[in-house]
């Protein structure tokens, strides 16, 4: 795949990539906003230097389209960049949508947003984020030839795709059948979690370009986490995330650096971006966003928040793991990380009462969804998870497996969970699956500790541990059931 060349001509690699401002804001996206309060916004970002202006019809159910094209109507077409979306078809009253990736949908919403934006052209134009299961058919089949065959007649300049997850656009990278320009990603790759760091490696590999968005993490990373009110994607944020912002706060302060100018330059340095799109309500929010992109920051910030694991990557060096964490192989099996389209494998596995006797029965698809979605948000906070594991020769499904943070009895671990579909009961799968991921946990992640919990009738689960190294450490009660802790330490 070869970055097209107006792509390599408008956003070229540079030590530090534009920034863009993000439009949903001032479509009222946390607060009623007024036309002059969004007017002088976007008129401040021109000012200053802004060239790329990004939109979506369902921010606000087009105001934020509305807004921005008012604002940048007396300024020469050519001297700016718009990025907007198809995806989402407003109603007539405009008080709604529905999602649509159909050929007429997306002609028809483009039709709305070249009206609301008062031109005659965008340069970019992304498919909005689809529902899980993700890849969404439609949008692959029906928008995105609809979207290529826009950009060779030359409607539009670049095709991409905005979304809040990664793990699924490997697919669209990987696969020689989808020439995407660049992606949207909002929130993935931030300060505070850089669970995305080997897909940015993959885009730069194939030449897709990147405009981050999100790299407040919605709030938190903003307003700081003493904040009482402090948002973590959109919601208030939980406490292991607020105290990993505090320690990084803290050093911020240690180097004379303030949380938002770090947030900002740590993902604008990353040399997978071809620009930063930051969202702002108002024209000081603007220009404190444009201050934090240009303050000076002393390298030994980074230097000392790696030192402390606060962050997997130095700005401006590729993410340094030995290989992908995303997929690896082991003799008999090969894992990749969850996605959203895992859902119909893990439903069987959920519903087969056999496998599910010692996991606290079956579980309805919405169950699963929302276990699925669990980690998936894992895997971004912090940069491992859940694998589903396949025979290497076959493809055949085994099981899945994995890492995740967890508190017991107050106290925060690191427990190693496994589940073997009953078809492949019997072959050893467990074993291999766990003795794969504690040599991940103490070898690739510097984790220094591990638990391992099973009901007290599991016996077989019992035998696992043991095979990989665990010992018994004591009986806890969880979910109101008797079980066995274990627990597995490395070796210094």
């Amino acid at each position: 795949m070869m970055m097209n060349q107006w792509m390599r001509e408008t956003f070229p690699p540079l030590q530090k990539p534009p920034m863009g401002l993000g439009t949903a804001p001032i479509g009222g996206l946390y607060r009623e906003i007024t036309e002059a309060e969004a007017i002088e916004s976007v008129q401040r970002a021109y000012s200053l230097g802004v060239r790329l202006f990004d939109s979506a019809p369902m921010y606000g159910c087009g105001r934020s389209e509305e807004r921005t094209g008012l604002a940048l109507r007396e300024i020469p077409r050519e001297s700016y960049t718009l990025s907007t979306k198809i995806g989402r078809l407003l109603n007539e009253a405009r008080d709604g949508w529905t999602m649509d990736y159909s050929y007429d949908g997306i002609m028809r919403c483009l039709e709305g947003s070249l009206s609301r934006l008062r031109t005659d052209h965008v340069e970019i134009l992304h498919i909005h984020e689809p529902d899980p299961p993700y890849p969404n058919r439609q949008a692959l089949t029906e928008a995105y030839p609809t979207l290529t065959k826009l950009r060779e007649e030359g409607v539009i300049r670049a095709v991409g795709a905005g979304m809040n997850t990664w793990a699924d656009l490997i697919e669209l990278v990987e696969d020689d059948a989808y020439q995407f320009d660049l992606f949207l990603l909002a929130g993935r790759y931030t300060l505070l979690e850089q669970g995305a760091a080997d897909f940015l490696s993959l885009c730069q590999t194939h030449q897709v370009g990147i405009f981050a968005a999100g790299v407040y993490n919605s709030g938190i990373l903003a307003t700081g986490p003493s904040d009482p009110d402090a948002k973590y994607n959109y919601q208030s944020a939980p406490s292991a995330l607020v105290e990993k912002a505090i320690e990084i706060e803290r050093i911020c302060h240690h180097n004379n650096v303030r949380l938002n100018q770090a947030a900002v330059q740590f993902v604008a340095t990353h040399p997978a971006m071809s620009a930063v799109v930051i969202g702002a309500e108002t024209a000081e929010q603007v220009q404190a966003n444009w201050d934090a992109m240009n303050a000076s920051i002393p390298e030994q910030l980074w230097v000392d928040l790696r030192e402390e694991g606060l962050i997997t990557t130095l700005p401006g060096q590729p993410h340094q793991t030995l290989q992908p964490l995303q997929t690896f192989s082991t003799t008999r099996l090969r894992a990749k990380a969850f996605a959203e389209s895992d859902l119909d494998i893990l439903c069987q596995l959920h519903l087969d009462s056999d496998v599910m006797a010692t996991l606290g029965g079956v579980r309805s698809v919405e169950v699963t969804k929302r276990f699925i979605a669990e980690k998936i948000d894992h895997w971004s906070t912090h940069g491992f998870g859940y694998w589903i594991f396949r025979e290497n020769d076959t493809g055949e499904f085994v099981g899945r497996a994995g890492l995740q943070h967890i508190e017991i009895g107050g106290n925060q671990e690191i427990e190693i969970g496994y589940t073997v579909a009953s078809a492949q009961w019997g072959k050893g799968y467990a074993t291999e699956m766990a003795t794969a991921l504690v040599d991940i946990a103490f070898n690739r992640l510097g984790i220094t500790e591990l638990i391992c919990f099973t009901l007290t009738s599991n016996l077989a689960s019992q035998r696992v541990m043991e095979k990989v190294g665990f010992s018994f450490e004591r009986e806890i009660l969880h979910k109101e059931e008797p079980h066995v802790l274990c627990r597995l330490k490395a070796q210094t």
